[in-house]
């Protein structure tokens, strides 16, 4: 089995060969997930062609992490649509669920979480300190965890939002690495 997937992408737009590479990652290589790009790939996070990948990651229980927000193809009623078909896998959502600054997906991402337990969000870009600390008050201290979306934002300033944060040292503990590791298996 080839081992050097560099220069090759895990993309639902090429079929079988990424079907293919999705399957040597996470047998010869160790990843411990999945992560996908809506729109730097171009598709819909719930079109039918996701789900042979839901299939392989649900065999091998990993993550999803869904770079979501994106209206069209990776909003976060479009994620919690593909949590319904795949219940026995974890999808992270990106950004809080949302790539919105103006707050106006945050009702649609609480009423997503709220109704799917397998649903995450991860904090970079997360806009709002409100996120961070009602997610923990909300639906528990396991379905948040840090995010610095380097190198494109940031990372000192999105460790810093949690940092100031008004929940308790356990809960930023929880979200900076603890279920990170229980996610992972590590």
């Amino acid at each position: 089995m080839e081992k050097n997937t560099q220069n090759r992408q895990i993309d639902p737009n090429l079929g079988k060969d990424s079907e293919k590479i999705l399957r040597e990652a996470l047998t010869g290589l160790g990843a411990k997930g999945l992560v996908l790009h809506p729109w730097e790939e171009t598709f819909t996070i719930n079109d039918k062609k996701v789900f042979p990948f839901m299939e392989i990651c649900e065999e091998y229980q990993v993550p999803v992490l869904v770079e979501s927000g994106y209206p069209w193809l990776a909003h976060c009623f479009q994620v919690a649509n593909l949590a319904e078909k795949f219940p026995k896998l974890r999808f992270i959502m990106a950004h809080g669920g949302q790539f919105d600054s103006s707050g106006y997906a945050m009702t649609d991402v609480d009423f997503v979480m709220d109704t799917h337990d397998n649903l995450y969000i991860e904090t970079s870009g997360y806009f709002s300190d409100e996120g961070i600390e009602n997610t923990p008050k909300r639906l528990g201290n396991d379905r948040i965890l840090f995010g610095s979306h380097f190198p494109w934002l940031n990372v000192e300033l999105e460790k810093y939002r949690v940092e100031r944060a008004h929940i308790s040292n356990y809960q930023k503990e929880a979200i900076f690495y603890k279920n990170a590791k229980k996610i992972l298996g590590l």
